[in-house]
């Protein structure tokens, strides 16, 4: 399956070591999808959910707000 351009962004901008809010990723992907900033997050958790089905992304935990990492990246939660 072809990802969207907008796809392709979100997982460069997940590519860096460690794990990132929705919103985090939202401020990395330009440009910015939709006429105001809540349209564009919209959009970026829509992808990151696809993309998730897709198994290329995977959420850190069930914890809110969610945080979203590579899905071959290994886990960066610690023991404490």
């Amino acid at each position: 399956m072809e990802l969207s351009e907008y796809e392709k962004k979100v997982l460069a901008a997940l590519s860096g070591p460690g794990a990132l809010l929705t919103r985090d990723v939202a401020d990395r992907v330009r440009p910015r999808f939709g006429s105001n900033q809540h349209q564009h997050s919209g959009a970026v958790r829509a992808w990151l959910l696809h993309l998730e089905k897709l198994g290329l992304v995977r959420r850190l935990d069930a914890e809110k707000p969610v945080c979203w990492q590579l899905a071959a990246q290994p886990t960066t939660k610690e023991s404490t």
